[in-house]
């Protein structure tokens, strides 16, 4: 019998996910090293930030290498998913991203991030250290043996063309150290609590913005 119908998706929007070298992070990880040498000193940045955690802090000294890492990415995220910072910018001739924020987290037990969206047009986060992995967290875990054990992380929340709120869960242990990921700073996203390290799990995050005509 012949077919009389066919598939159609909707369009919808993604993420990237992203890997470095050591020496691609080096410079991003030497001004990390100076602020967790010195918290009392660095300048605190959680009055900007969602976060229920102790230790962020605002990053200045390697803004223009992350600018030049990330900035050829955003142009993939741009080319991958239907021109999306294009279309969001006014005059894209003449109105280029520049990356306006950028933060480093020391999250410690228990700590976490509620569902939250950025600033600007496109967001990302790295991850330098995790000091677990899932099988440690699992001995240890309050959530484990339940039917969704989610200690330690990462959630993408958004909706489907039905209107459902979907979750998209990504394993934030120790193999994602060294890796990232870009997306949409209007994508809703949480960081759950991990409990099995004392030692913190560092990640650098940023927000890339369109230069408009007052912007330097």
């Amino acid at each position: 019998m012949k077919s009389l119908f066919e598939q159609v998706n909707f369009e919808n929007i993604g993420f990237l996910k992203m890997s470095f070298t050591d020496t691609e992070l080096a410079p991003i990880r030497a001004e990390v090293a100076k602020i967790s040498k010195d918290f009392e000193h660095s300048k605190k940045y959680n009055q900007k930030l969602a976060g229920n955690i102790k230790n962020s802090y605002l990053m200045t000294e390697c803004v223009k290498h992350t600018h030049n890492l990330m900035a050829p990415m955003v142009l993939q995220f741009d080319e991958r998913f239907n021109n999306y910072v294009t279309q969001n910018s006014i005059a894209p001739e003449s109105s280029p991203i520049y990356l306006k924020e950028l933060w480093v987290n020391f999250q410690h037990k228990h700590e976490f991030n509620p569902p939250h969206d950025h600033y600007g047009i496109i967001s990302f986060v790295i991850w330098l250290k995790v000091p677990f992995t899932f099988e440690q967290e699992a001995k240890v875990s309050p959530g484990h043996g339940s039917g969704k054990d989610l200690s330690g992380r990462f959630c993408f929340q958004y909706t489907n063309s039905l209107g459902d709120i979907c979750n998209h869960f990504i394993d934030a242990d120790k193999s994602l150290e060294n890796h990232g990921l870009l997306f949409s700073a209007k994508m809703k996203h949480s960081v759950f609590p991990f409990y099995s390290s004392d030692d913190y799990r560092v990640s650098v995050a940023g927000n890339f913005a369109i230069k408009g005509p007052h912007d330097k």
